[in-house]
């Protein structure tokens, strides 16, 4: 009568109606019933008895309940990706407009953890207090449903209340919030800046690259197209041994009386002048006084042993006489010890290297290894190094 008393009301004698009996039956832990077998008995007993089993569509609610939680646990992982993601375009935005900024930080000494570090506390205060924000207008929300669900009667939902440890959850969603943004802002700035590194080293190797071409087809230029050596007679001559034809070039001036010295530089210990008036392509017919250095085993030294050579016979001017592509090194080698030395060049031409030296890989390399000793004499003197 209680039961069906709100649907038919006071104004009903209820004690009138046939009202069927109700007979709760409550199984104990453990106990198994078959009840298809007791639905055919109770049947036999009493023709108008049913047996009426909650647990068939119990289960099937259980079972829709579960599938809500399962939608509300993807839900909420959707939202999180979905923070995430726009947090990530976000920070890489910001990245892009403030570029120059994190350059000039960089200048100063400034590492990507700290640049990481300082937009993961700013996005992790925002994601604080937007996570404080959605709490208080999830708490009223959450009332309002309870007090909704409170008012559905018949046993089903009997009281909508939330536990301490569900509270605990709510309340600790805006710290959840500011440690996801943190966390998201901090490795995104940091993989960003990574890859803004390596792109950047990457443009600077090809702009390295790109400039040592242009200087390379620069140098093979210079050292082909020299003007005429001038006639105009000098004190000495220096030849710089290493390359074919330098000393018969230079002896051939000597006998052009082009100077009345000739010092040879970079002479192993053991050859004589003997040996070089042995030579087939030396030919001397002047008895001006030829000198051999044999103190230099590079151009450097070359310098250097000319250098303290001339200083002895007070030289302050000469004929150099090397390679056409040894000239530019020689050059300043010679002016970094003696920057007031006065040098004519007279470039020899080998006929080892090919005109068309990108055709040759020998004459390449050559002339490639040159370039590059040259590149670093010519930086280390201007950048004192």
């Amino acid at each position: 009568q209680a039961l069906i008393r709100p649907w038919l009301g006071d104004g009903v004698k209820l004690e009138n109606l046939p009202i069927p009996r109700l007979i709760d039956v409550k199984l104990k832990k453990g106990a198994t019933l078959d009840f298809a077998q007791t639905a055919e008995k109770l049947a036999e007993a009493t023709p108008y008895a049913s047996l009426d089993n909650h647990k068939l569509w119990l289960s099937k609610l259980i079972s829709f309940a579960d599938g809500l939680k399962m939608l509300a646990l993807a839900a909420l992982v959707l939202v999180i990706l979905i923070t995430s993601g726009a947090i990530f375009y976000t920070t890489q935005t910001s990245l892009g407009l403030h570029c120059y900024i994190i350059e000039i930080l960089h200048q100063m000494g400034a590492k990507d953890a700290y640049i990481a570090q300082q937009y993961a506390k700013r996005t992790a205060w925002l994601g604080l207090v937007g996570g404080c924000i959605g709490v208080l207008l999830a708490v009223p929300t959450i009332f309002l449903i309870s007090g909704l669900a409170s008012q559905i009667e018949g046993g089903i939902i009997s009281e909508a209340r939330l536990s301490a440890f569900s509270w605990l959850i709510i309340l600790s969603l805006p710290l959840f919030s500011g440690l996801i943004s943190m966390l998201t802002a901090y490795y995104t700035v940091k993989n960003t800046l990574q890859k803004m590194m390596k792109k950047l080293i990457a443009y600077l190797f090809m702009a390295g690259v790109f400039l040592w071409f242009v200087g390379f087809w620069a140098f093979n230029y210079h050292i082909n197209h020299y003007p005429k050596p001038s006639d105009e007679k000098t004190e000495a001559i220096i030849a710089l041994t290493g390359g074919k034809n330098r000393i018969a070039e230079a002896v051939e001036l000597l006998n052009q009386g082009k100077a009345d010295k000739l010092f040879i530089s970079g002479v192993e210990k053991n050859i004589s002048l003997q040996d070089i008036e042995r030579r087939k392509d030396v030919v001397i017919k002047t008895k001006r006084e030829i000198l051999l250095g044999n103190g230099a085993t590079n151009t450097v030294e070359n310098a250097i042993e000319t250098t303290e050579w001339l200083r002895k016979n007070n030289i302050s001017s000469i004929r150099l006489v090397t390679s056409n592509y040894h000239i530019p090194r020689s050059l300043e080698e010679f002016y970094a010890k003696n920057p007031d030395l006065k040098i004519i060049i007279h470039p020899v031409y080998s006929e080892n290297i090919a005109k068309k030296w990108w055709k040759n890989p020998g004459s390449f390399l050559l002339i490639a290894s040159e370039y590059n000793k040259f590149l670093y004499v010519w930086l280390s003197r201007r950048l004192n190094f």
